[in-house]
């Protein structure tokens, strides 16, 4: 702070007005990327909304078209194919 007595009793006295002024500013600027991104943030929002939804009816499947995954981008058939 200052050296000098008043001016920094005054100092003092305006932290709580530049701390409201910030916070105030942070609400407004996450309002406004908020309402700005809502074309982007809507729709990712659903997207992981539904993924979670149905997630167990996906398990529920069976096999997955008759192909598993055996690593590195091979797939095993059913028959013992690769492909």
């Amino acid at each position: 702070m200052s050296d000098d007595p008043i001016t920094a009793r005054l100092l003092r006295q305006a932290m709580p007005v530049f701390t409201t002024l910030a916070s105030c500013l942070l609400v407004i600027t996450i309002a406004a990327a908020l309402y700005l991104g809502r074309d982007i943030f809507v729709p990712v929002t659903l997207a992981i909304l539904l993924s979670f939804v149905l997630a167990p009816f996906v398990r529920l499947l069976p096999g997955g078209m008759g192909m598993r995954c055996e690593g590195e981008g091979m797939w095993e058939r059913r028959d013992g194919l690769y492909t």
